[in-house]
Order: structure tokens, then C-alpha cells, then sequence
């Protein structure tokens, strides 16, 4: 879920002082609902395969963050499961988001733009679903992380937007992995 851009830009200003927002996405940990089986079918579940009804995206990017080598002790907030990225033009911001009222809340961690590189894959899971899985390595030594979601049910959602922004904001910065292991 989105925010609305003047709840990021008010809580860059509390935050970051003198810096502009470049871009923001929503992000997070939380473990969707999984489909194993419906009575009946429907018409999203009817050409499902078994393959699909697993969250591949999840285990992708366990081997992805495997291979970077990633220290786990050095794991960004391990236990917040919804939170936000903002791109300024100095710094990438990590904030956790109010679970009641989707607000921005808490700084979480920030670093250099100029350091930072996110890896990232979509992935279409069960039910048309599509997440932007990414592994954002801060360039300090700590990462995370996250995952945004692009479709529900194969409907595009408004947060794409943000995430094709929040993207090309990041250029070179951004470097898409393969999905496939």
C-alpha cells in the first residue's frame, strides 16, 4: 500500500532536513496467504500448477542472499515486516510504517545513495500475484531484505507506480538478479 506523497515528504523534512525526495516505495516481510486448494476451482486458481501454489519468491531470494554473503548479524530490522524506502538526493532511508494507519514512523537506518545498490527480481506467485522482491545492500556492511507487491490477482496495483518511480529514481543503483535458480 502507498502512501500519499505528502505524508513521505513531511517525513523526509522531519528526518532529513534540506534533502529531496527522489523517490519512496512500501515495502515488507509479511508472508502472504497461501492457496493449496479451493472446492470447486475458480477462475484464478483453475490453471494453477502445484509448482505455483509455493511462495518461490521467498526461497529465490534466501539462495540470492546466500550467495552475496551477507552477514546475518548484520540484518537491517530483522523483525519490522512493513516498512518504507525514500531516495533522497543524499541518502536511502529505511523507515518502519504504523500497521493502523499506514503512516511513515520511525527511521530505521539510512545510508549514502552513492553507496547503496538494490538487487532485485519480480517474481509472479500463486493467483496472478507479483512481487518485487529486493536485497538492499546499504553499502555499510548491513542489508535487508523486502518485497513490494505489483499485482493481486493479475490486476496491476497502484503501488507499481511508486515502484517504477522509486526504480528509476535509483538508475544504476537498482540491478535486477535472476528470479530463476
Amino acid at each position: 500500500m502507498a502512501f500519499k506523497r505528502e505524508l513521505v515528504e513531511a517525513w523526509v523534512a522531519s528526518q532529513a532536513p534540506g534533502e529531496r525526495l527522489l523517490g519512496s516505495i512500501a515495502a515488507g516481510t509479511w508472508t502472504p496467504m497461501q492457496v493449496t486448494a479451493t472446492y470447486g476451482g475458480s477462475g484464478w486458481t483453475s490453471g494453477m500448477r502445484a509448482d505455483d501454489v509455493q511462495f518461490k519468491g521467498d526461497d529465490v531470494m534466501s539462495r540470492r542472499i546466500a550467495e552475496f554473503g551477507a552477514d546475518p548479524s548484520k540484518s537491517v530490522a530483522p523483525f519490522a515486516s512493513t516498512t518504507f524506502y525514500v531516495l533522497t538526493d543524499r541518502r536511502l532511508l529505511l523507515g518502519s510504517r504504523s500497521s493502523v494507519r499506514n503512516r511513515p514512523k520511525d527511521l530505521l537506518h539510512a545510508a549514502p545513495a552513492d553507496l547503496v545498490a538494490v538487487y532485485w527480481f519480480d517474481i509472479r506467485e500463486t493467483g496472478g500475484n507479483v512481487f518485487r522482491h529486493l536485497l538492499v545492500d546499504f553499502g555499510d556492511g548491513f542489508w535487508r531484505r523486502d518485497r513490494t507487491g505489483l499485482a493481486v490477482l493479475g490486476k496491476r496495483l497502484a503501488t507499481t507506480d511508486d515502484a517504477d518511480a522509486f526504480f528509476a529514481a535509483l538508475g544504476p543503483r537498482a540491478r535486477e538478479i535472476p528470479a530463476a535458480l
